[in-house]
């Protein structure tokens, strides 16, 4: 359980950044 949280927190950041990464591009 701990685990899977770990993985959405991550992937959360992850996805957070590429899209903050897409939009200072612009």
């Amino acid at each position: 359980m701990v685990s899977v949280l770990l993985t959405s927190t991550s992937f959360s950041l992850f996805f957070s950044f590429l899209l903050y990464t897409t939009l200072s591009s612009n």
